[in-house]
């Protein structure tokens, strides 16, 4: 399966697997609603879409416009970035999360809309979000470093995790569908946190982040070296590291689709990535696009299992 297509000329916004439904699609997002679906296990064009003025939340414009983001095998997109907004959809696209540049959330569905926004004293505002699959759940967090769930409409706990965030280093926040895990990635950690806002495991990792992405039940999780480009791949559970790779030697082993195409640049930043449970793994460096399997990567030492004893 391993293949690279040089898909565009400017780097990547996102790449998300779409394969609950056949055929397995890679959505790639090329600009703000500009979107192209490669088949996942030869990279062949299956469409492209540009999609006007996703950040209406409007519902008489909902109605026309939510046909039009479903992939060609029928699965919307967990996460469509627009211009100035990223929106976040459910599995149905009834309930999303907007996600406005200024920091602003909405949720919607169909008879509601509700506005989230930070507490406390000061000028605070979200700088990453989440929304479950199934719609009923989602994550902030903030620039103080507070993590905000919100059951739907309602809003459901407040967690302090860290003393405040360097906005400008790389935040993301992940909700698989298992039902009480949710992941934060910041700058050179990587948290496991339960649905009640506590920190189960943390790990301090040796590098910054530069892209992160969660497998949709949680079981992995992959991060990209932001100084190196080395691709690192984690068990959910426990965050031991799994397996790694560079960015580049992975592309070496992949079928090249086009006959005549760009290699990236050597010193650009990874920016984008996604996994599914089964290993799949996709990356864009510039505009061009990995897709292949923790398979090709470097397997790490894992902990020696306990020795079980029967009783005398």
């Amino acid at each position: 399966m391993p293949w690279r297509l040089h898909l565009t000329n400017r780097a990547l916004l996102r790449l998300d697997l779409l394969d609950e439904n056949n055929p397995p699609l890679l959505a790639a997002w090329t600009q703000p609603g500009r979107v192209s679906y490669l088949d996942v296990q030869s990279g062949a064009a299956m469409g492209e879409k540009r999609l006007a003025d996703v950040g209406s939340r409007q519902p008489e414009r909902w109605l026309l416009l939510q046909p039009e983001l479903a992939a060609p095998n029928g699965v919307y997109p967990p996460v469509v970035p627009g211009p100035g907004i990223t929106l976040y959809l459910s599995r149905t696209a009834q309930q999303r999360l907007y996600h406005l540049a200024s920091g602003e959330l909405y949720f919607v569905s169909p008879a509601q809309e509700t506005h989230f926004s930070p507490g406390g004293v000061g000028a605070h505002r979200f700088l990453t979000a989440a929304l479950k699959r199934t719609g009923d759940l989602a994550a902030a967090l903030d620039s103080a470093g507070k993590l905000y769930l919100y059951r739907q409409h309602t809003q459901i706990g407040v967690f302090g995790l860290v003393p405040g965030i360097d906005p400008t280093a790389f935040t993301a926040v992940a909700l698989p569908d298992a039902d009480d895990t949710l992941y934060v990635a910041y700058d050179r950690c990587l948290l496991n946190v339960s649905a009640e806002g506590q920190v189960r495991k943390r790990l301090e990792l040796h590098y910054p982040i530069g892209a992160f992405a969660c497998s949709p039940r949680g079981h992995l999780l992959a991060c990209s070296d932001k100084d190196t480009n080395v691709i690192r791949v984690y068990d959910g559970e426990t965050l031991h590291p799994l397996r790694q790779r560079h960015a580049l030697d992975l592309m070496a082993k992949a079928t090249q689709v086009q006959l005549i195409a760009d290699q990236p640049p050597s010193m650009v930043m990874l920016n984008t990535l996604t996994i599914n449970d089964q290993g799949a793994l996709a990356f864009g460096l510039a505009g061009v696009i990995c897709v292949t399997d923790v398979s090709q990567m470097l397997a790490l030492p894992q902990p020696a299992q306990p020795i079980h004893q029967e009783p005398i």
